[in-house]
């Protein structure tokens, strides 16, 4: 890495960690579960639960909003529905996701894994994904920039046309991250009942 400008080593860690980011992040939630059964004493309690499924629902809701609005990024810029609101709503709704199995885990220090793990893995893969984007399309991107946060909620839609898709999340396969979610949060909730 000797001799690589800053950015371009960022840029290159991006590419590896976007292309690994769903093996690493996706092992979180099976650690969490493997902790929660295996562990010395169960940490999962029915408030916990609760309130870990309605964090992750709304987190893969985020997710599947988003799926329904993108289009092939490298056609199109999509900016409306959840695009029109944050530049990254797959990746906040992760995030979110994340928050939600942490709740339901009721392991602390699973945050900390988190405060960890989603830093490390998505903004290398933003910073990436946004160059190319500015390169793909230019001023309409860096009008977009300027007015849609990157990982925050903006309550006012910068714009919003484009109506949800549901075959369109279908070919992105979000149902397919749904499915192991809601596996997953299966696996906590019978971990529950049977303490």
């Amino acid at each position: 890495m000797l001799g690589i400008a800053p950015i371009e080593s960022l840029e290159r860690a991006g590419g590896w960690l976007q292309r690994h980011r769903r093996i690493a992040t996706g092992l979180m939630p099976v650690a969490l579960l493997a902790f929660v059964w295996l562990g010395p004493s169960p940490s999962v309690s029915v408030a916990g639960c609760a309130l870990g499924t309605v964090v992750l629902l709304a987190g893969e809701s985020l997710r599947m909003w988003a799926a329904g609005h993108m289009g092939t990024k490298r056609e199109e810029l999509t900016v409306t529905g959840p695009y029109a609101h944050t530049r990254h709503p797959l990746y906040l709704g992760s995030l979110v996701a994340g928050l939600g199995f942490c709740a339901a885990s009721g392991v602390w220090w699973s945050l900390l894994l988190v405060a960890g793990l989603f830093p490390l893995f998505y903004f290398p893969a933003i910073i990436r994904e946004e160059r190319i984007l500015a390169a793909r399309h230019g001023e309409r991107y860096q009008d977009y920039r300027r007015r849609v946060p990157a990982l925050w909620w903006k309550m006012t839609a910068h714009s919003d046309s484009k109506r949800f898709s549901f075959d369109q999340a279908m070919r992105h396969k979000e149902h397919h991250v749904a499915l192991q979610l809601a596996v997953l949060l299966a696996l906590f909730w019978l971990r529950l009942a049977l303490t």
